[in-house]
C-alpha cells in the first residue's frame, strides 16, 4: 500500500489551508482523516509539524471539495474557502497552475513540475506539460531529475509532432554514462525516440530501438505492465505499417496477453508498489514516487483497456488482409465480446463495424445489417449514454447503406448514405468522406444516375489527392 506519511518537500502554508477549509466546512478532523488517515496525523499537519505526500495531498483536497493547488497556495487577503454548503469562494483572478509552482520556495517546484508535468502529459496537454518543464533549470537539476526533465521534454514534443526536437533532446542520453543506472527510464526514452526515427524515415533505426525496447521489458528490466501494453501495440503498429503482417500480429498478441493488468486493478497496484520498493532501494526516488503516488493511475488504466479493445480489433482485421477470414470472423466476435467486458464502448462500436463489413463482403447480410444496428444503438447522437462522436456515427451510416444497398433496399440505402454525407461534410472528415462517395456512387450507378455517380466518384479522388498533399 502507497505510504501516506511519507513527506513531501516544502508544502508552504498547507496545513493552515487545510484548517481553515475544514473548519469553514465544519468538518472535524477524525471525519476528515477516515479511512486513510489518523486523527494525531492531521492535527500534526494542520499544526505544520508534518508535511503530506502529494497523493495523501490529493485524497484530502477531493474529501473536502477543493483542489490539490488550492490547498498548495498562498491564499490572498480574505479568502474564506469554501461556503457553509460547500461551494468555493475563488479569488477574482485565481493563479494558474504555472505560476503556482513558480512561486513556491527554491526547492519545491522540480519535483512539482516534474510531476504535473507528467500528469499534463496523461491528459493530452503536451503545451502545459512543456510550459511546466519550461519552469526548471536543467543544470541545477540532479541526474534522475535531469533525465525524467529530457524524457517528459521529449514527449511533449512527440505529443505535438516535433520528431526533430525529440532527436535533439534524446540522441545522446542514451551514451551519457551518468544515466546509466536509471535502465527504466533510459528504455523510456529509447521508446519516444523510436517514433522519432520512424517519422523522419529511419526505419532501421526505429526498427532497433523498437526491439531494444521489447527486449528490455522482456527481460525484466522495465517492469510496469502499463508501460509494457504501450510498447508492444506501439510495435504492432510500427510493423503493420510497414506491412510485416506477421510480426505484428505477434505484437498485437502480446498485447492482449496483458488483458489481465486492466482488468484487475488491485494486482496492478501491488506491481507498481513492488515496482516502488525497488526504485527507493536502488536509490531513485522519483521514480519510486511515481509508482507509490501516482494520481494518474486511472487514466492509465483506461489508456491500457483502450490500447487492449484496440489491438483485439486489429488483429482481426489483420486477418481479414491476411485473407483469413474464418480467423477474422472469431477474432472480431471475440473482440466484440473484451470490448463489452472491458467497457470500451468505442472500440465496441468500431468491432461491430469491422465484423459487419466483413460479413457484406461474405453477402451474409441479415446478420452484418443486426451487428450493424446495434452499434448504431451505441453512438446514434442524442441518446443518452451514447458514444458522442458524430464523425464515428457517419462511418457507420455509411456501412448501414451499403447493407441496405446489397439488400437492394435502395430508398433506405439513399436516404442512409446522405445522412452520412452530411454529418463527415460537417465535421472535414476526408478519409471517411472519400469513402463515403464511393460508397454512394455505387447506388447512384446501379440506379442509372451516371452523371451524379461519376460527379461523386470525381469527388472522391479530390478529395483523395487532398489528403495525400497534406
Amino acid at each position: 500500500m502507497p505510504n501516506y506519511q511519507e513527506t513531501a518537500p516544502s508544502m508552504g502554508p498547507v496545513g493552515t489551508n487545510i484548517y481553515r477549509v475544514r473548519r469553514k466546512l465544519r468538518i472535524t478532523q477524525k471525519q476528515l482523516a477516515a479511512p486513510e488517515f489518523s486523527i494525531s496525523y492531521i492535527s500534526a499537519i494542520e499544526r505544520g509539524r508534518i508535511r503530506p505526500s502529494l497523493k495523501a495531498l490529493d485524497i484530502l483536497a477531493r474529501r473536502m471539495g477543493v483542489s490539490s493547488a488550492e490547498l498548495l497556495a498562498d491564499l490572498p487577503g480574505g479568502y474564506e474557502g469554501p461556503d457553509e454548503y460547500g461551494a468555493e469562494r475563488t479569488p477574482a483572478a485565481p493563479l494558474s497552475l504555472v505560476q503556482l509552482i513558480s512561486q513556491r520556495r527554491s526547492a519545491y517546484p522540480v519535483p512539482l513540475a516534474l510531476s504535473w508535468a507528467s500528469i499534463a502529459l496523461d491528459q493530452q496537454e503536451p503545451q502545459l506539460a512543456e510550459e511546466l518543464l519550461h519552469l526548471l533549470t536543467p543544470s541545477t537539476l540532479t541526474s534522475e531529475q535531469r533525465l525524467l526533465y529530457s524524457y517528459l521534454l521529449a514527449r511533449a514534443y512527440q505529443a505535438t509532432g516535433r520528431p526533430g526536437e525529440v532527436r535533439s533532446e534524446l540522441d545522446a542520453v542514451l551514451h551519457q554514462d551518468e544515466f546509466s543506472s536509471y535502465k527504466e527510464l533510459l528504455e523510456r526514452c529509447r521508446f519516444v525516440l523510436a517514433w522519432a526515427y520512424e517519422q523522419q524515415g529511419k526505419l532501421l533505426e526505429a526498427a532497433d530501438a523498437f526491439t531494444a525496447t521489447v527486449q528490455a521489458v522482456q527481460r525484466g528490466a522495465v517492469g510496469d505492465p502499463l508501460f509494457a501494453i504501450e510498447v508492444y501495440a506501439e510495435v504492432a503498429e510500427h510493423y503493420r505499417r510497414r506491412e510485416r503482417r506477421d510480426i505484428a500480429a505477434e505484437y498485437y498478441q502480446h498485447t492482449l496477453d496483458q488483458l489481465e493488468v486492466v482488468v484487475q486493478p488491485t494486482k496492478l497496484a501491488a506491481t507498481s508498489e513492488h515496482l516502488a520498493q525497488g526504485h527507493l532501494e536502488g536509490g531513485r526516488p522519483l521514480l519510486s514516487d511515481w509508482y507509490t503516488g501516482r494520481s494518474r493511475a486511472l487514466l492509465e488504466v483506461a489508456e491500457g483497456r483502450h490500447r487492449i479493445a484496440q489491438a483485439a480489433i486489429q488483429l482481426g482485421t489483420l486477418h481479414q488482409e491476411m485473407n483469413d477470414a474464418a480467423e477474422a470472423e472469431r477474432q472480431l466476435r471475440l473482440s466484440i465480446d473484451l470490448c463489452e467486458r472491458l467497457g470500451t464502448r468505442h472500440q465496441a462500436i468500431l468491432a461491430r463495424m469491422a465484423l459487419a463489413d466483413l460479413l457484406l463482403e461474405r453477402q451474409e447480410l441479415p446478420q452484418a445489417e443486426s451487428l450493424t444496428l446495434e452499434a448504431e444503438a451505441l453512438c446514434r447522437p442524442g441518446e443518452d449514454a451514447a458514444v458522442q462522436d458524430e464523425v464515428l456515427y457517419g462511418r457507420l451510416l455509411v456501412t448501414l447503406g451499403s447493407i441496405y444497398k446489397a439488400m437492394n433496399r435502395l430508398d433506405e440505402a439513399d436516404q442512409t448514405f446522405r445522412r452520412a454525407i452530411d454529418l463527415l461534410k460537417a465535421h472535414d472528415a476526408t478519409e471517411y468522406l472519400s469513402r463515403a462517395y464511393y460508397r454512394y456512387s455505387e447506388l447512384l450507378h446501379q440506379r442509372n444516375q451516371f452523371a451524379e455517380s461519376y460527379e461523386l466518384v470525381k469527388q472522391a479522388y479530390l478529395l483523395g489527392q487532398r489528403k495525400h498533399e497534406d
